[in-house]
């Protein structure tokens, strides 16, 4: 009966053309991560134009870190290098005195001084335990960050750079600048615009959804490599024997059912 009823519904939509519905594909898979050693394994891409995100960017993922975060500093994502003036940006957990949380900082030239600007956020990072973070930069140099999709208050830097440096240095993710992330990382996502709070609420709340929308530069899942998801092509590279077959990971997709007749579904079961 259960199945007669959802067959006819199913039928029903076909052929009334009810265009309106939001049929949303959901991923399917996620069931690896990469565990970097937090001595010198990372993640590297060659410079690209797409990489360079620029001013409107948006950066996400989970992370799971060994390290306790009273006592590291580490990179997540960055494409920044002081040497030959070729700093671009780079998000990291810093500590430094009495300071533990997130830190974006972007140069709008490529060389230090005025033309970087760096913010920071106040924040314990949980240890052995997945934490969904982001951080965004607007054309009008405005930054957040978020923590488990709930948007952070800035502790101090004020706003970010209006443009930021179009760098050859390498895209890297878990070292590359400020010092090497010890843990487990997942999903990482990076797009040229800036994210509404509510659709990075969203990459926390019901990330099997894929609805990355406009202008995704990269998303790589590490299920078993460093391949990207994005459809850009952007292999990463992976040094020093990191992998990608960590089977913790801070959640799991099923298949690709459309979400209406999904939602009827579970209704019956």
């Amino acid at each position: 009966m259960k199945s007669l009823i959802i067959t006819f519904f199913a039928l029903t939509l076909v052929l009334f053309g009810l265009s309106h519905i939001s049929w949303s594909a959901d991923l399917t898979g996620n069931t690896n991560s990469t565990d970097l050693d937090g001595i010198n394994q990372s993640w590297q891409r060659a410079d690209n134009d797409d990489l360079s995100l620029g001013a409107s960017t948006t950066i996400a993922m989970w992370v799971n870190a060994d390290t306790p975060g009273s006592t590291a500093s580490f990179d997540f994502v960055v494409k920044y290098n002081a040497v030959g003036d070729n700093r671009s940006f780079r998000f990291e957990y810093q500590t430094e005195g009495a300071f533990r949380g997130f830190l974006w900082g972007t140069s709008s030239d490529g060389v230090g001084g005025a033309s970087v600007k760096t913010a920071v956020w106040d924040y314990i990072l949980a240890t052995t335990t997945w934490t969904h973070i982001a951080v965004s930069n607007a054309t009008d140099g405005t930054v957040k960050a978020y923590a488990n999709g709930v948007l952070l208050t800035q502790s101090s830097g004020g706003a970010g750079n209006t443009t930021i440096f179009n760098g050859t240095d390498d895209f890297q993710i878990g070292d590359g600048f400020n010092g090497p992330f010890n843990g487990r990382i997942d999903d990482v996502r990076v797009w040229k615009r800036t994210l509404t709070d509510t659709q990075v609420a969203d990459l926390f709340n019901i990330p099997c959804t894929d609805n990355n929308g406009a202008n995704l530069s990269g998303w790589w899942l590490f299920d078993g490599n460093g391949n990207d998801n994005s459809g850009k092509g952007f292999t990463l590279t992976a040094n020093n024997g990191v992998v990608a077959t960590d089977t913790s990971v801070p959640y799991s997709c099923g298949g690709g059912v459309p979400s209406i007749i999904g939602d009827i579904i579970m209704w019956f079961e």
